[in-house]
């Protein structure tokens, strides 16, 4: 639940709830109002929902590519461990 209809649900509880997580009945009450990704739990928790950007069409995130059909940089055994020849670290 968010924005006025989570306000109207704390009612009395908004000073105890707006403590728990550590701000002022004030500021909770204007957050609710004016943060379209804060809401309400069940519990009277706060969490936040942020929307997910919208890709252009056609459009690829820098530095994302799909992996080359056939390459593989696994020698297969997944719980082979090596390391760097010469490292001052090792596994």
């Amino acid at each position: 639940m968010q924005g006025r209809a989570a306000l109207q649900r704390l009612g009395t509880e908004l000073t105890v709830t707006a403590t728990r997580h550590h701000m002022s009945a004030n500021t909770m009450a204007r957050e609710l109002l004016s943060d379209r990704s804060m809401w309400l739990d069940q519990d009277n928790g706060l969490f936040y929902v942020e929307e997910a950007p919208t890709a252009q069409a056609g459009a690829t995130p820098a530095g994302d590519s799909a992996p080359s059909i056939g390459t593989s940089t696994s020698t297969g055994d997944p719980f082979a461990l090596h390391s760097r020849a010469g490292s001052a670290l090792t596994i």
